[in-house]
């Protein structure tokens, strides 16, 4: 085993901020307090716990008292909630007396229900056969409009072929009465 070294002896003198002098000596078994600052040192440490004692247990109390009212708004709010059962009975009851009512009217308007189900299906037929025939109709009518536009269209060009040909025809007949055309039909230049 390597020799140990050994420390040098010291004196370190501090001065208490507070009470006392401690004195600190270094020795081969550590450092040691002389006996006025032992009891000095213990008196601050039995404060110091006394303090942290005082302060734990109004921190105990504290949260104690928090957890207490906790639990009383807990129970508060529980004592308020209201059953689910409660209102799925309420529920199935008002189900109940819905049926029960819609039966009841069943039975008394039945027939009734029945006849206004014929009378309003055969509306619909009549209705539907109705639109059908009027598109039919529009139909024919529109084929028909077409057909006489066509045969108006047909006639104006007809009767504008003939204007174009009577004009040419009178231009013609001026030409011969007045002689402005050679024998070759071109137009002859007074002058």
């Amino acid at each position: 085993m390597p020799p140990k070294k050994q420390r040098k002896s010291r004196k370190v003198v501090e001065k208490d901020v507070s009470e006392a002098d401690f004195v600190l000596q270094d020795s081969p078994s550590g450092f040691r307090l002389d006996a006025f600052s032992s009891t000095t040192f213990q008196t601050r440490r039995q404060k110091l716990y006394e303090e942290a004692r005082d302060s734990a247990k109004n921190l105990v109390a504290t949260h104690v008292q928090l957890l207490e009212q906790a639990r009383a708004h807990i129970l508060d709010m529980k004592s308020q909630e209201v059953d689910a059962g409660h209102f799925l009975k309420e529920h199935i009851r008002q189900q109940s007396r819905q049926n029960d009512a819609y039966k009841e009217w069943h039975k008394s308007s039945g027939t009734f229900v029945a006849q206004l189900g014929q009378q309003r299906s055969s509306m619909i037929d009549e209705t539907s056969k109705t639109l059908n025939m009027a598109a039919t109709e529009r139909n024919s009518t529109c084929r028909q409009f077409s057909k006489e536009a066509r045969m108006q269209v047909e006639k104006s060009k007809e009767e504008e072929k003939l204007a174009t040909d009577a004009s040419s025809l009178i231009r013609h007949y001026k030409s011969l009465l007045i002689g402005t055309h050679d024998k070759k039909g071109r137009e002859r230049k007074w002058g």
